[in-house]
């Protein structure tokens, strides 16, 4: 990785832009995600299938 985003931050700065970037990849790549194919979707993101909840059996469903 280049050192002039981190120079500044000292040695703090992998422990800030490290994480940054990659949320920023993630975020992009959530974007992108209805454009890719659903091999694609896994490979990057895990699961392409949304999740489904059920209530839990102690509490009726709403209708």
């Amino acid at each position: 990785m280049a050192r002039w985003p981190r120079a500044p931050l000292g040695d703090a700065g992998a422990t800030i832009v490290v994480p940054l970037v990659l949320a920023l990849v993630y975020a992009g790549l959530r974007k992108l995600e209805p454009h890719l194919p659903p091999w694609a979707t896994r490979v990057l993101l895990g699961s392409n299938t949304p999740p489904t909840y059920s209530p839990p059996a102690d509490i009726p469903a709403r209708k």
